[in-house]
């Protein structure tokens, strides 16, 4: 449901924090509806999703890149967004890997 804009989010989160994000997510404790919890919020110092897609243009962006559902039943996609993230992750760290 959400492969295309994961795609686009991989090489965004590369360039923002290097290849070796994908070791510092905790899968666990990773949730993308919670902004202390989801991928950047995970990745930042200040830990906040808010602290970097603060405009409406950053918002729009964000959701482009996977790394946000703007829709009325977001709630209700967050597990499916969450699982498609940890399953990218986990792809990658075995790829990256080798």
């Amino acid at each position: 449901m959400f492969e295309a804009q994961i795609a686009k989010g991989v090489p965004y989160l590369d360039k923002r924090y290097s290849p070796d994000w994908v070791k510092q997510i905790d899968l666990n404790r990773l949730n993308m509806l919670n902004g202390c919890h989801c991928i950047i919020g995970q990745l930042e110092e200040n830990g906040h999703f808010n602290n970097v897609f603060m405009t409406p243009e950053e918002y729009e962006e964000a959701i482009e890149l996977g790394l946000y559902v703007d829709h009325k039943d977001h709630v209700s996609l967050n597990p499916i967004h969450t699982k498609e993230w940890r399953v990218k992750i986990r792809q990658l760290r075995k790829e990256r890997s080798q």
